[in-house]
C-alpha cells in the first residue's frame, strides 16, 4: 500500500469519512487488480491448452471432476475450455471497467482531500 503525506490543516477533511472511503476504496482496488492477475493467469492457461487441443497431439485427454480424473474425448475437452475462455474473457472486461471506475473515484477523492503519494 502506499504512503500519503496529509496535510496538517486543522478542521480539514482528513479527519472525516473522506479518508474512510478512500481507505476502503484503496481495498477494493487492490483486490479487484489481485482477482484480474488470477484470472489472467487462468485464461493464459486455457489458451494454451486450447493450443495443445487444436494440435492434434493429444490421444488421450482427462478432465478433473471432484477428486477424479475422467477421460473425455478431444472434443469435450475443447468445448470445455472454449466455454471456460469466453467466461473469463467476460468476467476480466467486466474487472477491468470496475477497475477504472474505482480508479477514478480513488484519483478524484485523493485530489479532494488534497493528498499527494509519497515514492
Amino acid at each position: 500500500m502506499c504512503g500519503y503525506a496529509v496535510p496538517a490543516e486543522p478542521g480539514s477533511l482528513a479527519g472525516s469519512g473522506a479518508v474512510a472511503e478512500l481507505q476502503e476504496l484503496l481495498r477494493k482496488r487492490s483486490l479487484i487488480e489481485r482477482e484480474l492477475r488470477l484470472l489472467r493467469l487462468r485464461l493464459a492457461e486455457l489458451r494454451e491448452a486450447r493450443k495443445v487441443l487444436e494440435s492434434g497431439r493429444p490421444r488421450k485427454v482427462f478432465r478433473g471432476v471432484g477428486g477424479l480424473l475422467i477421460e473425455v474425448s478431444v472434443e469435450e475437452a475443447l468445448k470445455y475450455v472454449k466455454d471456460e475462455e469466453e467466461v473469463l474473457e467476460v468476467r476480466v472486461s467486466s474487472l477491468e471497467r470496475e477497475l477504472k471506475e474505482v480508479s477514478a473515484k480513488v484519483a478524484e477523492l485523493e485530489s479532494r482531500l488534497g493528498l499527494s503519494r509519497r515514492f
